[in-house]
């Protein structure tokens, strides 16, 4: 039994020791971490041209309809929700001509805002800036905007018109203030 006891006593320090904390010294930097995120807004057509044709010069006519779909992408949309977001104008008008666009459902990819139609219907764009399409918040501050927006160009004759080619350049323009 003796044996037996002073094993147990040589062996109690080490298992003491091995469960006891150890403390060593240590120094710790602390470092400042600035992350810098460039600002993005961007708009691209899904084509170059609109090409409308009428199939008469009678008053009232229309011309066939074409839809062009734009990516549209910022990370600041800080406008007010409803505000003007996207908006359109011709570089001249084409004389007896309305130029009209109707926008379509924008498709989100990401983000926690989103595009809806200015106003409900088809609007008439001239040399001023129309208002197309709103801003509209679908969760937390509303500043981050991905997806795709459709709009459907087609014109009406307000006149007679006469024979020809007319081409003027379409600005659309993307806001996020």
């Amino acid at each position: 039994m003796r044996k037996q006891i002073s094993a147990i006593l040589m062996i109690m320090p080490v298992l003491l020791s091995a469960a006891l904390p150890v403390h060593a010294a240590s120094q710790t930097a602390a470092q400042s971490v600035t992350i810098h995120v460039p600002t993005s807004l961007s708009l691209a057509a899904s084509q170059r041209a609109i090409d409308l044709t009428f199939p008469e010069n009678s008053p009232g006519v229309q011309t066939n309809s074409l839809t062009v779909s734009y990516g549209v992408r910022s990370n600041g949309m800080s406008q007010p929700d409803g505000s003007s977001a996207v908006s359109a104008q011709l570089d001249d008008v084409i004389p007896g001509v309305d130029f009209k666009a109707a926008v379509g459902v924008y498709q989100k990819r990401s983000g926690n805002t989103e595009l809806n139609a200015f106003s409900g219907s088809e609007v008439v764009i001239g040399s001023a800036q129309t208002a197309l399409a709103a801003k509209h918040n679908s969760s937390g501050d509303g500043r981050l905007l991905d997806g795709t927006l459709p709009v459907t160009y087609r014109a009406q004759a307000r006149q007679t018109l006469e024979a020809g080619t007319y081409s003027r350049q379409l600005f659309l323009t993307l806001t996020d203030v």
